[in-house]
């Protein structure tokens, strides 16, 4: 590391002479012979101390002093040489912006300990607000970080009662938008793979890519881009920060987190219509049975009315076969009218059945809340 710069300002030489002798050992000493030459130079030296001195011709040391202190970037002490040390003096170099004055003849003891002095304080000063600045800069991240976290965090929240891919995603490209992101993203199920873009329908190339990259690992990053791969998903990011390392890192894990919480709800979204599915399945099978049985116990009953009217018909023809008298034709057909009649209770009943089961095939509509 070279040395600190030293600008001394005076418009005699062999002052500039001394000064340059009694500091060229701990300074890079640099010279200005005029007030305007030397806030050129402070300009283009930035440097650690100045030494300057008052009683100069065009602009004295005051209104140099005051032209050096316009511009922010010169932090260095300027220090006033002068054989004028009364006090309406030393305050108009205090309001000019200067940091000492230093009246002439001086020690040359004293004014290295000065000049000394005044770079360690300068130095000190720089410390600190580099400190405070990285502090500052520290306590913005925490805020955006927090900030970034707490939209993942509504996502998580919100996202519970979905029931719509389409609703979830457009909630996910919310978020992404929030963030200052451009994203893609591709669905996988067994059966096909659903495309999503913010910007509206996804390029067949950028469609080409992320299948390319689908088995890159969980996450791969190429330039701007960042691909976020799980069984359910692919997330496409594609403007991440590069350029701001700290944002770009941030932004990384805030986009895995929420990656995560999405490929949970996918998973809940798909069992959740596997189980309807397999509902639909269930009452249509139910339904199947229920009718067939239905059909199957009517059926019966008819065809027993029918056996049994049959019968009826076939015995009172082989009556006078059998040579039976008149009261035996009728004690039998008695038997046998006795018989039909509690048959055909027994068939009105099955038509209480078959309300039953009607009944049955309303309740398991209703169960599975299906018209």
């Amino acid at each position: 590391m070279g040395k600190p710069i030293l600008l001394t300002v005076d418009d005699e030489p062999t002052n500039q002479m001394l000064l340059k002798k009694l500091f060229s050992e701990d300074f890079e000493v640099h010279t200005a012979g005029s007030g305007l030459e030397a806030v050129d130079k402070a300009q283009a030296l930035n440097p650690a101390v100045i030494l300057m001195d008052v009683i100069m011709p065009v602009m004295d040391g005051y209104e140099a002093c005051a032209e050096i202190r316009k511009q922010p970037e010169i932090s260095a002490p300027i220090l006033f040489l002068s054989s004028h040390d009364e006090a309406e003096d030393k305050l108009k170099g205090y309001e000019a912006g200067g940091d000492d004055f230093i009246s002439k003849p001086f020690s040359r003891r004293e004014l290295k300990v000065k000049v000394m002095q005044a770079l360690e304080t300068r130095n000190t000063r720089e410390e600190l607000a580099s400190r405070l600045a990285s502090s500052s800069q520290v306590a913005m991240e925490a805020m955006s970080y927090s900030g970034e976290l707490g939209s993942v965090l509504d996502f998580f929240e919100q996202s519970l009662d979905m029931t719509d891919l389409k609703q979830l995603v457009g909630m996910l490209f919310k978020i992404t938008q929030n963030l200052g992101l451009k994203a893609s993203l591709a669905v996988r199920n067994k059966v096909e793979v659903v495309e999503f873009s913010d910007s509206g329908e996804i390029s067949p190339l950028e469609s080409n890519v992320i299948n390319l990259l689908k088995d890159q690992g969980r996450i791969y990053a190429f330039g701007k881009r960042i691909i976020f791969n799980y069984s359910n998903f692919s997330m496409l990011i594609k403007n991440m920060p590069v350029e701001d390392e700290n944002r770009c890192g941030r932004l990384r894990d805030v986009l895995a987190t929420l990656a995560n919480g999405l490929e949970a709800r996918i998973n809940a979204i798909g069992q959740q219509r596997r189980s309807e599915n397999q509902q639909l399945v269930l009452l249509d099978a139910i339904k199947s049975s229920l009718g067939e049985m239905d059909e199957s116990y009517a059926e019966i009953g008819h065809q027993s009315l029918r056996h049994l009217e049959d019968m009826r018909s076939e015995i009172e023809k082989v009556f006078d076969e059998l040579g039976l008298t008149d009261q035996d034709e009728l004690k039998i057909s008695g038997i046998i009218k006795n018989c039909h009649q509690k048959i055909e209770q027994e068939y009105k009943k099955s038509l209480l059945m078959d309300m039953y089961l009607k009944e049955l095939k309303d309740k398991m509509q209703a169960i599975f809340q299906l018209d």
